[in-house]
């Protein structure tokens, strides 16, 4: 027998981040993760101010300048998880508008809490991806890792 670590991986979950607030997700495969980070990068690099964008067409990767790669690192992980919540989320908890109402969970209202609640927003995609990254780095999802031990030895 052999062992390896629980993952909530593809299962629904609820992501406190605090002050009351509650994110919903709904299930995702590894695949559709896998999906938003190409996406997200591609739109992080369309994202950028012209000069850089020439940078990263012009340039091979070794040459890029830190501040290319920096821009296009902030970029991608802002879009990546504007990205997961429109697709994968499935609402709110705690959030209202200045009048007091439920705040609707639709993308302007997405990225505007993301905007305003960096603290909030770096801690949900935290949450939200460890499951994934850990996948990521244990090499396959389905694939007992070769150091996990068995009560054989």
């Amino acid at each position: 027998m052999a062992l390896r670590l629980s993952r909530s991986i593809g299962i629904s979950r609820r992501i406190d981040v605090g002050y009351g607030v509650v994110f919903l997700i709904a299930p995702f495969t590894f695949a559709e993760y896998k999906e938003v980070e190409a996406s997200s990068l591609r739109l992080a690099r369309g994202a950028l101010p012209p000069a850089m964008a020439l940078d990263v067409e012009a340039l091979d990767d070794e040459d890029m300048p830190i501040a290319v790669e920096d821009a296009t690192r902030g970029l991608f992980a802002s879009k990546q998880l504007s990205l997961m919540l429109r697709r994968f989320g499935v609402g709110w908890e705690g959030v209202e508008t200045e009048e007091g109402a439920a705040a609707p969970f639709e993308g302007e209202a997405i990225d505007q809490f993301l905007e305003m609640f960096p603290g909030a927003a770096q801690q949900l995609q935290q949450a939200l991806l460890s499951p994934y990254l850990a996948v990521t780095a244990e090499g396959k999802g389905s694939a007992l890792s070769p150091n996990t031990g068995t009560p054989e030895g």
